[in-house]
């Protein structure tokens, strides 16, 4: 019988599922856009209804793909939008208000206050992130204090909070599992990165209880089994897909602390590991693709994004012309942007030429920081 292993990836306009065979090979992919809701300027919500059944449609047919194959699915990972949040009903599993997008800017005003007040440093120092609406922290407390049904069920221990991760992995095991996992835990800004668990203080600050978060487990851990009376399939070990990325960065620690002898036994290794290894592979290609370039394209630099006073490492892919030049009048470069810890992902940007600062590090150093999410820190030339 053939094995396979699916990944759900459920964006911000679209929820996939894809089918894996055990060389990392894509078999086979379903996908299905949802509607964009937009009430207010700068008010960005999606209907978690909507997200559940277009994931549910694009996994159903990914089964069906398998049944065909007369395969079997060992297991399904998840990867998903990070911030947005959900708050839902934890008897009738019904959303209490439509998920609130990364994207959303409503919180502004009150984030400021929380700033005024001289909370930054708080924040910033037990869960790495500023004070922003971007993160899940202030739209929950919007919920709480804008939709009446909330409060009332956060004091009767009913209500539940979850980023997608987490109500995919609610619906999909039919309520029997109320998780998440460290890394999307990390960007709700109420997540204390030094010992791992939910900050009491944080809570207390914005009157939001303990009792609605989910359990943080590791990334590699299993959540449980989707439930057969939902998708009409029983599959173990639901994980979350980030797991595999540990074995990348195994890869890049062992190339910073102990060269090339250990880290030519450990691609021997990794590459024989069914999926992770091809994707150990992707990311060492374009790391070697971008070393290798053209000098003129290995310049790597720091810019100000996504916004005043945050910074992100790039790669200058060379000047800006064409009619974008011709618009802007002024001297520009592209930048690549990429994302942790996928870099084979990221943003094309188009900035002046003046804002991007170029380092002396090199472009395997800078891939290193990326990918291991600022862990692996090359030295200072």
């Amino acid at each position: 019988m053939k094995k396979f292993l699916v990944a759900i990836d459920q964006g911000t306009t679209s929820s996939r599922a894809i089918l894996f065979d055990l060389d990392g090979n894509i078999k086979f992919t379903s996908q299905f856009e949802f509607n964009q809701y937009f009430p207010k300027n700068g008010w960005v919500e999606h209907n978690p209804n909507e997200i559940w059944l277009t994931t549910l449609k694009a996994l159903k047919k990914v089964i069906k793909k398998v049944s065909l194959l007369k395969g079997k699915i060992l297991s399904i990972g998840i990867t998903n939008q990070r911030e947005t949040t959900i708050l839902w009903n934890k008897k009738t599993g019904k959303p209490v208000y439509n998920a609130i997008v990364w994207q959303d800017r409503r919180t502004h005003e009150y984030c400021e206050k929380l700033k005024q007040k001289k909370y930054e440093n708080i924040f910033r120092r037990k869960t790495g992130l500023f004070i922003d609406p971007y993160f899940s922290a202030t739209k929950i407390r919007w919920i709480l204090e804008n939709v009446k049904i909330s409060k009332k069920l956060q004091k009767s221990n009913n209500l539940l909070f979850g980023t997608v991760d987490t109500f995919l992995i609610w619906k999909l095991t039919n309520g029997q599992h109320h998780l998440t996992e460290a890394t999307n835990a990390s960007r709700t800004m109420l997540f204390n990165i030094n010992n791992n668990t939910w900050d009491k203080e944080i809570l207390k600050k914005l009157n939001i209880s303990k009792s609605i978060l989910p359990d943080v487990k590791n990334s590699a851990d299993n959540f449980g089994s989707t439930n057969k009376k939902i998708i009409g399939y029983e599959i173990p070990g639901l994980e979350l897909i980030i797991a595999f990325l540990s074995f990348i960065l195994i890869g890049l620690i062992f190339s910073t602390l102990f060269g090339k002898a250990i880290l030519g036994y450990f691609d021997n290794l990794i590459t024989r590991i069914p999926f992770a290894g091809n994707v150990y592979k992707a990311i060492k290609q374009i790391t070697e693709t971008f070393s290798n370039a053209d000098a003129a394209y290995q310049k790597v630099v720091l810019i100000e994004y996504p916004r005043k006073d945050i910074y992100a490492i790039g790669f200058m892919t060379g000047e800006t012309k064409g009619e974008i030049k011709d618009r802007k009048k002024i001297d520009m470069v592209n930048v690549f942007v990429p994302t942790t810890p996928n870099p084979t992902s990221g943003f094309l940007l188009f900035i002046p030429k003046e804002d991007a600062v170029e380092l002396d590090m090199s472009v395997e150093d800078a891939i290193k920081l990326v990918v291991s999410a600022g862990m692996v820190v090359p030295p200072t030339k």
